[in-house]
Formats: structure tokens, C-alpha cells, sequence
């Protein structure tokens, strides 16, 4: 997956954030915020440790959200995936 692909991915995610039901408004924006921490990586690489704990975070969602909205978490565990690509 390219930068772009993965710009692209993100904002997938952002848009599935707004049309997805049963989901808590504390929940949709804690992953709006990381979707938004997503973005400021790719632009602002930061720490491994931050890199690190940026990605832990997403798989925590992944883990989540695998039952009650599949397509959100393999979309979340796509961008993870290409983030340690990116070594970001």
C-alpha cells in the first residue's frame, strides 16, 4: 500500500465512522482522534515508542470492533498493517 493508498484507507475509515450505527459517540471519537493521529504521522513521523503505541492502540479496536462491525476493524487492521510498512 502506497502513502497515498494509505491517506486514501484513512479516510475510508472516516467515512465509515460516519454512517456507522451502534456505535457509541465516546467510541466514534476516540477513533476519530486516531484517525486524526493517523494523518499527523504520516505528515510528522514520530518516536518508535509513539509508533508503538499508536499501532497497540488501533489493535486494541481491531480486537473490539471484529464482531459487532467487521468491515471497520479490517479496515483498521489494514492501515496497522501498512503502518509497520512505513515503520510509523
Amino acid at each position: 500500500m502506497s502513502e497515498q493508498e494509505l491517506r486514501d484507507a484513512i479516510a475510508a475509515i472516516r467515512a465509515e465512522l460516519d454512517h456507522l450505527e451502534g456505535l457509541t459517540e465516546g467510541n466514534r471519537e476516540s477513533l476519530l482522534r486516531l484517525a486524526g493521529e493517523l494523518e499527523n504521522r504520516l505528515a510528522h513521523p514520530g518516536s518508535p515508542q509513539e509508533n508503538e503505541t499508536l499501532r497497540r492502540e488501533l489493535a486494541d479496536w481491531v480486537r473490539e470492533l471484529e464482531v459487532s462491525h467487521p468491515v471497520l476493524s479490517t479496515s483498521i487492521g489494514r492501515v496497522i498493517d501498512t503502518l509497520a510498512l512505513f515503520n510509523l
